[in-house]
């Protein structure tokens, strides 16, 4: 079994799975290979038959060149020296505006060091390439475009999902007040349904910066039906805290990312899914068991524990589809270590601050915690 790596997103990928970052198989990759030789091929052929017309244009202007000087030394030796002839100036027709922006002219540059440059205007598919001339004695290069098909396209297509969640986000209020909540809730689950389908297509298309960027809208999308749908009276006028709805709402979320990316293999909603998770005990347990500093530090120890079990699966999972990134593995030991230190923080200060034995017992249990949960990520990690 071999290794290569991956043309769609650089990872490492091997000949018997494929790629365990986007999911592409050998086939695909065997497909996209294919084409990338041909239009490589295609493209040396017009580059050497580009240079071997330059290359005879050069010696025929070698050999006329050649030819005048001596013309002009057998006529300097007989009748004197010539007088260089100055080259009258060609006149061309006025050109309108239009045809001026649509030409652009051929400029030529010649730096210190001898080399000239020529940049003509851009070349049209099937027609030649504007050619840079080196340095004496080495071949022709060609101008390389400034930005791909591709990052114009992700570029054009990332700022329209941008603007299509803002404009979501800003016709959520004046929905509440036209279509009443049950309306609203539709719309935004049409539009989330819309956000989610949309990724897969043009991850097939190599378009996978824009499709993590739909892909998280989608998410976001996700949680404003949440939100709206605490706004129905059944839900808000119900006995159920704000803070544990939150708690469920990102939870339910954080499901959903994490079942998007099983199936659709984009990094981003796996990144999603373990942000989502890290306010979910919080918002739960935030209305029975925090009330004071010694309750948030046996809370963010239960924390720290999620993110210690949550690495352990991310890095020893054989599952190509479920592996996580080496960023998203030291992300969540990044977290871990937070919940941590400012669980421990959060006890320290329970105990310095307490006044009955009761206070002073329910801090040490948290530090304990606390303590518990980072010796045990220190051991692991």
């Amino acid at each position: 079994m071999g290794t290569y790596p991956c043309s769609n997103c650089g990872a490492r990928a091997d000949t018997s799975m494929g790629c365990p970052n986007c999911g592409r198989s050998v086939e695909q990759e065997i497909t996209e290979l294919s084409h990338v030789i041909t239009t490589m091929q295609f493209r040396n052929s017009a580059m050497v038959d580009e240079r071997q017309l330059l290359m005879k244009r050069l010696q025929g202007a070698i050999a006329t060149r050649t030819m005048l000087r001596l013309a002009t030394e057998q006529r300097t030796g007989v009748a004197g020296a010539v007088r260089p002839v100055r080259r009258a100036p060609t006149r061309t027709a006025p050109r309108s505006k239009a045809q001026q922006r649509r030409t652009p002219p051929t400029v030529t540059r010649q730096l210190p060091d001898g080399t000239v440059t020529i940049t003509a205007r851009p070349a049209k598919p099937g027609k030649a390439l504007p050619m840079v001339v080196t340095a004496p004695g080495q071949p022709p290069a060609v101008h390389q475009p400034e930005a791909s098909t591709g990052t114009m396209q992700n570029a054009l297509l990332g700022l329209g999902a941008l603007l299509f969640a803002a404009t979501a986000m800003a016709l959520s209020g004046y929905l509440r007040s036209v279509l009443g909540t049950g309306g609203r809730e539709a719309v935004f689950v049409v539009l989330t349904i819309v956000a989610l389908s949309v990724p897969m297509p043009l991850a097939k298309r190599s378009l996978t910066a824009t499709a993590e960027t739909v892909a998280v809208i989608g998410l976001v999308f996700v949680l404003l039906i949440g939100y709206i749908t605490w706004s129905a009276t059944w839900v808000g006028g119900s006995n159920l805290p704000a803070t544990a709805y939150a708690g469920l709402v990102t939870f339910v979320a954080a499901g959903i990312a994490a079942a998007y990316r099983w199936f659709s293999h984009l990094i981003a909603p796996r990144f999603a899914a373990v942000l989502l998770l890290q306010p979910v005990l919080p918002l739960l347990l935030g209305s029975t068991a925090i009330h004071s500093l010694s309750g948030w530090g046996s809370v963010l120890a239960a924390v720290a524990a999620e993110d210690l079990a949550l690495a352990l699966v991310l890095r020893d999972t054989p599952d190509p589809r479920r592996e996580g990134t080496p960023y998203l593995v030291d992300a969540v030991w990044g977290l871990h270590a937070l919940a941590v230190l400012v669980g421990a923080g959060c006890s320290i200060a329970a105990l310095a601050h307490a006044h009955t034995v009761t206070e002073g017992l329910s801090g040490a249990a948290a530090l304990l915690a606390v303590a518990i949960a980072g010796l045990a990520g220190a051991l692991l990690l």
